[in-house]
């Protein structure tokens, strides 16, 4: 568990995360990985690897594209939807743009000096665009 903790905070090293809080991030690190496996079994489930594309990376095995361009969207279509990335986020893929550009009331935004997990690597800004989300 020191090892795992040592590399959280020295990952973490003049953010604002506490030492505290870079502690319980290291526990919980090391006991998803140390614990019988359970979410990793979904993660395969719903996650599928592509190396053959000009965008390789892991992606969903259901993307939301289909549900969100095709078919009779009377029923959602004036749901407004904000879809947030890391600027460094390894999920990002370029089809989110068709949806964007396809489907009213959608947007696209990026979280400055992020990665995939964009709520602890930049928490101001990334609650600030859910709460302009939220309540704009």
């Amino acid at each position: 568990p020191d090892l795992v903790k040592n590399f959280v905070r020295k990952r973490f090293k003049g953010s604002h995360l506490s030492d505290k809080e870079c502690n319980l991030i290291g526990d919980y690190l090391y006991h998803i990985n140390v614990d019988m496996a359970s979410g990793e079994y979904a993660l395969n489930a719903l996650l599928v690897p592509i190396t053959s594309s000009k965008h390789p990376g892991v992606y969903a095995r259901e993307p939301l594209t289909p549900l969100l361009l095709e078919g009779d969207q009377s029923a959602i279509k004036h749901i407004p939807i904000v879809i947030l990335y890391g600027d460094r986020d390894w999920m990002y893929h370029p089809e989110v743009n068709d949806i964007v550009r396809k489907r009213p009331n959608t947007e696209l935004k990026f979280v400055a000096n992020s990665g995939h997990h964009l709520y602890i690597d930049n928490p101001e800004e990334c609650n600030a665009a859910l709460k302009q989300a939220c309540f704009n």
